[in-house]
Formats: structure tokens, C-alpha cells, sequence
């Protein structure tokens, strides 16, 4: 499962539910993506900081604020790479 999660006050308490959530369903958490839906944030740095440190799962790419985003914008933000290696890491057999 791969996780976005919008940027805001209140966002981390909501990723991390979100995170428990995935795991509880019994679903691999493989990464998560920071969407920046409020160029204005004060704190955005700091909370990329405690989600990357608290979810189980890798930063993959952060979207930065993109007021009227195009599909192929968005993918230059994103490591597609990483995410590649991860499904990877999960197929193989224990």
C-alpha cells in the first residue's frame, strides 16, 4: 500500500491511524508520499521530519504545492526507483 499523506495541522496523528490502520488490514505499508496542499505551512519541515522518523515506511517524494498540477508534473517528484526496490524487498520468499 502506498500512503499519501496531505500536509496540514493535524496530519500526523491522522497518517499514523492511517499507518495502524494498513497494518492491521494486514497490508505492507511499502512507502508514502507528502503532498504540500498549503504553501503557507509553517511547520512543513518539521512534520516531514516526525512522520518520516515515526511511519514504517520510506519517504518516497514530497509534492511540493502545485496550484493547477499536471500528471506528468508530478512524477519528476516522486522516486519511482525506491518504490521499484521495496515491491522488490516484499516478494521475496522468507
Amino acid at each position: 500500500m502506498l500512503m499519501v499523506v496531505g500536509i496540514q495541522e493535524g496530519c500526523i496523528n491522522h497518517a499514523l491511524l492511517t499507518a495502524q490502520a494498513i497494518a492491521n488490514d494486514g497490508l505492507p505499508l511499502i512507502g508514502w508520499v507528502a503532498n504540500r496542499i498549503n504553501p503557507g505551512l509553517a511547520h512543513y519541515a518539521e512534520i516531514i521530519d516526525v512522520l518520516s522518523k515515526k511511519l514504517p515506511a520510506p519517504l518516497i517524494g514530497e509534492l511540493p504545492y502545485l496550484p493547477r498540477a499536471e500528471q506528468r508534473e508530478l512524477s519528476r517528484y516522486v522516486d519511482l526507483d525506491m518504490l521499484g526496490n521495496v515491491m522488490a524487498i516484499d516478494r521475496i520468499p522468507a
